[in-house]
């Protein structure tokens, strides 16, 4: 349970040290979309291989970026050279990423000062900077049910 306004979530942030972020799950989804697109955007990655990754824990590029190539190594269909050029093409394209979120951010910044402001749907979303990525093992995810607390 999260608590009213967020006191359970504050307190177990404080005990633990981590940063938690709270997703309905419509947000969730969105976010695994998000992370499954980019990891499709890899050379060589297909759906399969995607599903593969996915299902032996490696949900994201940073995920596969901070893995040791042994871990790779346990995906199907995986060998030592293609895991160590899968996390060379992970760490380029973490890095267009990055890029391309900085230079949206400041697109949409430069649009909120000039009075546009918002996207057709309403505000923009609300995106984890990479940098916290960069630091899961001190972060994690709380799923939000869209039902009302009880």
């Amino acid at each position: 349970a999260i608590g009213k306004r967020g006191q359970n979530v504050r307190l177990a942030a404080k005990l633990t040290g981590w940063h938690i972020d709270v997703l309905t799950e419509s947000q969730l989804q969105e976010e695994r979309r998000r992370m499954r697109e980019h990891m499709m955007r890899l050379p060589g990655m297909t759906p399969d291989l995607c599903d593969r990754f996915q299902l032996s824990g490696f949900v994201s590029i940073y995920d596969i970026i901070e893995a040791d190539i042994e871990d790779l190594l346990a995906v199907r269909g995986m060998d030592e050279e293609s895991a160590a050029e899968l996390q060379r093409a992970a760490e380029e394209l973490a890095a267009r990423i990055e890029a391309e979120e900085l230079e949206a951010a400041e697109a949409e910044e430069s649009g909120e000062s000039s009075g546009e402001g918002e996207t057709e749907s309403g505000a923009g979303a609300e995106e984890t900077p990479p940098a916290e990525a960069e630091n899961e093992e001190k972060s994690g995810t709380i799923e939000e049910s869209d039902e009302p607390e009880e």
